[in-house]
């Protein structure tokens, strides 16, 4: 009867280990994520598993950040970035990758919208967003033009020297920008970089690629 306890109280323990560690994970996730993303390209075990042993990754992420000049490339303070995004329905996917936009893009930017004529509920909401962020503007149009005719008709509305092509699906991480700027700017004959683009599963979409001349086309190969 003794060992038949102290089965049934072992088994409590491990459901509350595992409640314990279930609230964690939700609750971590996005910190987790990144840190994911930083230990590929940048860290070492040891520092993985002592983060998630002390479960202080928020500081930790901060610190490799900001103080690890191999990890985080800066950007000319002259920097400035056209960002151009286009909308076709998917309003919430939208709302979303704007959010993230203004949040962890910290060099001078603005942001163009261009609409492939969604429905009117969707227009509607778009020009109120239009009002709530600075810097953005949105092109409604009236017939939807795809992916390369509606991206060749914002650039036209561009007015700074560098033009940023993200899908409206998109939730990018800090520092994204200058990362990316900073390796347009090492080299005169690099004219653009490629961003790696991770699904939310973890596995990788795609991550830089190779351009090929095709009929006086630049097109993007993997």
């Amino acid at each position: 009867m003794a060992d038949h306890q102290f089965q049934i109280d072992r088994l409590r323990d491990e459901i509350k280990n595992l409640q314990k560690n279930l609230k964690w994970y939700k609750s971590t996730y996005e910190d987790r994520k990144l840190l994911g993303i930083l230990k590929d390209r940048f860290l070492g075990y040891s520092f993985f598993r002592d983060s998630e042993k002390k479960l202080d990754l928020k500081s930790k992420i901060k610190k490799v950040v900001l103080d690890d000049p191999l990890c985080v490339k800066r950007s000319s303070k002259d920097d400035r970035i056209s960002i151009i995004m286009l909308s076709y329905n998917r309003i919430e996917d939208t709302r979303k990758a704007i959010k993230n936009i203004y949040k962890y893009t910290s060099v001078p930017f603005e942001l163009i919208i261009l609409d492939n004529n969604s429905s009117s509920p969707v227009r509607e909401e778009l020009k109120k967003i239009s009002r709530k962020y600075h810097n953005l503007r949105v092109i409604l149009e009236t017939s939807n033009l795809g992916c390369a005719g509606g991206r060749a008709k914002a650039a036209r509305y561009a007015q700074y020297q560098y033009l940023l092509f993200l899908d409206n699906d998109i939730l990018v991480f800090p520092y994204y920008a200058e990362n990316l700027l900073a390796t347009i700017n090492k080299d005169e004959s690099i004219a653009g970089a490629c961003c790696k683009v991770v699904f939310p599963n973890g596995k990788i979409q795609f991550n830089g690629g190779a351009l090929a001349i095709d009929d006086g086309y630049i097109l993007l190969t993997r």
